[in-house]
């Protein structure tokens, strides 16, 4: 119902990575049942996120985030060395 927007959405959002100061990920799919629709599970009232959606999403942005931390880069980037 809600995912050709989406998708719509994401392609669009997806053109602004620069790679040196805007990183995408995509994370639709973390919350995505087998066959692509979403869920009661993960928006019980399909609007909010359930506490599991929370965790399903952690598990995917975690370790992006730290990887960018890891990265000497994300230091010059943003200037705390100076």
């Amino acid at each position: 119902m809600f995912r050709p927007g989406i998708d719509r959405i994401d392609r669009v959002i997806s053109q602004l990575e620069s790679g040196d100061q805007i990183n995408y990920l995509s994370i639709t799919f973390a919350l995505l049942e087998p066959d692509e629709s979403w869920s009661k599970e993960v928006m019980p009232d399909f609007l909010h996120l359930s506490e599991d959606s929370y965790r399903r999403l952690t598990k995917v942005i975690l370790p992006e985030i730290s990887e960018q931390l890891a990265s000497p880069s994300i230091f010059r980037q943003i200037d705390v060395l100076n």
